[in-house]
């Protein structure tokens, strides 16, 4: 089966997906690494406030047009994984539900299940980017400024994947206060349980 989670950026789904990957022994994939160098990073973040011109709209675009690079890999990687009869995770900001759709289309429903992250809190952005502790955090060291458009980024995001999703009759939750129950809502919603 291929599990894909999609979503914005900053809401915990990378650590949503590895964990359920964990959990059912599955290759997890991030379409992060699918990237290729020549892109330009749409998500970057100056740690200068007045450096960070771009519009949350014109953020989503850029990232549609990098996803849109990117799908041939994804294709690639779910034609694989379906043949080998192995167990994936794929998991990334580029899992537009369009796209999305498209790969049910292509592979049926019966091969693949997905759903899509959001949060529209900003208060709770904030604090989950305040208890990000982890050394490949890249936001430690920026100031609040920039942490709240980053949140303002964040919350667009998970409008737009929210209503896009609704469109293709694909899952869309919301964040919330309790990480675990989150965890757990995605592991049932995908209809495993945990070795």
């Amino acid at each position: 089966m291929i599990y894909l989670v999609g979503g914005a950026p900053r809401v915990g789904k990378s650590i949503i997906a590895k964990q359920f990957a964990e959990s059912i022994s599955a290759q997890f994939i991030s379409t992060d690494e699918l990237e290729s160098s020549g892109q330009e990073d749409s998500v970057i973040f100056y740690n200068d406030a007045k450096k960070n011109i771009l519009t949350p709209s014109e953020r989503i675009e850029s990232i549609r047009k990098e996803a849109k690079q990117i799908i041939s890999d994804i294709n690639n990687i779910i034609d694989k994984a379906i043949n080998k009869q192995q167990d994936t995770v794929i998991e990334g900001v580029h899992l537009f539900p369009a796209y999305v759709a498209d790969f049910i289309k292509k592979f049926k429903e019966d091969n693949i299940k997905a759903i899509f992250i959001g949060s529209k809190n900003i208060e709770l952005i904030l604090e989950g980017m305040a208890l990000d502790t982890s050394q490949n955090n890249w936001l430690k060291d920026f100031n609040q400024d920039v942490l709240k458009q980053i949140a303002v980024f964040t919350k667009a995001f998970s409008n737009y994947v929210h209503e896009e999703s609704k469109k293709y009759n694909l899952i869309y939750r919301e964040r919330s206060n309790d990480f675990q129950k989150d965890v757990c809502d995605v592991i049932k919603y995908f209809g495993r349980s945990a070795h």
